[in-house]
Formats: C-alpha cells, structure tokens, sequence
C-alpha cells in the first residue's frame, strides 16, 4: 500500500478508526511502538486511541477504503486441518470483516477457500485419491466429502454463512472453493509450514 486506505477496523478498537494526514499529526504517536507519522508511519486515531498501520497489521485489522469499495486485511482466515472450521485464533478478524460488511453496505465480497493439498479443480470426490494426490503418496483428498474442492468450497460456505447469520445481505456475499490450486507454500508434509494453505481469502468485488 502506499498512501493509506482512509478507514481502519481494528480489535483493540471498539470504533471506527481514520487516517490522520501526516500535516494534521501534529505530536501524535502510536500507542504501541511509540513511532510518529514524522517518522514515517501511517497514523490511525479515533479520540485517544492512536495505532500505525504496522502495528495494526500486526492484529486483527481491516484496511477500507468506502469509496472504492476495497478492503485490505491483516491475516487470512485459518482453519482446522480437513474441516470447514475456523481456527479460534481467526475468530477477531472474521469480527472486524463482520464490522466493515455491516458498516459498509456498498461492499460486496467473495470468500476463495483453499486447501493444504496439491489437488487440482477436478478433485471432487469421485476418484479417491484423485490423481494429484497419488502422485505425492497422499490420500489426504480422500478422507474429505467432495475431495479437495468440497473441503476448499466448504470453507468459504462457512464464513458465507457467518456473516449471513449476522444480517449481511446475500446479494452481497459469494462463496467459491480453489482446491489446492493456488498455495502459499511448497511443501504439503511440513505442517508448520503447509497449514498456511488452510485458508480462507477475502476479495472485494465491483458490485
């Protein structure tokens, strides 16, 4: 990012938190690391309550900006290894996307699950393990109802599901599952590393 989106929802924050233009910061300074926006920060502030982007990141936060209809975030969604379920650590962003979606009406969102498999599109379950997973000795595919792609397409349902229950309209939220086709990291064994895949993506789409 370069100049800062205008809105900022964080967790340490009950309220909606505004991008302080570094000729109005004047003395302020992050109340975590100190910093000020003569420093180079991008400052956020609501009342007393002053945060630098970096160290908003560093939580659970989300970037928005409502006139183009775009959001930034800070984490992705993680999840239980082979099920739809959201790790408990996720659960204060999915709060702050559940705030922007409610604040924001114009937003319109799709949430992109995906896997911890090299599975490609067409692993829904017929054949298992599908041929991807056979080629790497796995049978992770196998031990889920629809295969990578139900497993992936049932991790976005759910976090549709959550916001919907929450009073967000349809119309304004989508679900689509990748497999295993677009993962953060190489290796499929090495779980401290592979269960980035376990995710759940969150992308603004023109409404």
């Amino acid at each position: 990012l370069g100049e800062s989106p205008p809105v900022l929802q964080h967790e340490a924050c009950r309220e909606e938190l505004e991008f302080v233009p570094t000729a109005d910061a004047g003395g302020l300074v992050c109340g975590r690391c100190g910093q000020s926006a003569a420093a180079g920060r991008k400052l956020y502030a609501r009342g007393t309550f002053v945060i630098c982007r970096e160290c908003a990141l560093d939580g659970a936060g989300v970037l928005v900006d409502p006139g183009a209809r775009r959001m930034w975030f800070s984490q992705m969604i993680q999840f239980v290894g082979s099920r739809a379920i959201p790790l408990p650590a996720s659960q204060p962003l999915l709060e702050q996307i559940l705030r922007v979606l409610q604040a924001f009406p114009g937003i319109v969102v799709r949430f992109e699950g995906h896997v911890n498999s090299t599975c490609g599109l067409d692993c829904d379950g017929t054949v298992a393990p599908c041929e991807a997973a056979r080629k790497i000795g796995s049978t992770q595919c196998a031990r889920c109802p629809g295969g990578a792609m139900g497993l992936s397409t049932a991790r976005a349902v759910a976090i549709k599901k959550f916001v919907l229950a929450c009073g967000v309209d349809d119309d304004r939220v989508y679900a689509r599952g990748f497999a295993g086709t677009r993962r953060l990291t190489g290796d499929v064994v090495d779980e401290t590393t592979g269960a980035t895949n376990r995710r759940v993506e969150v992308h603004t789409l023109v409404a």
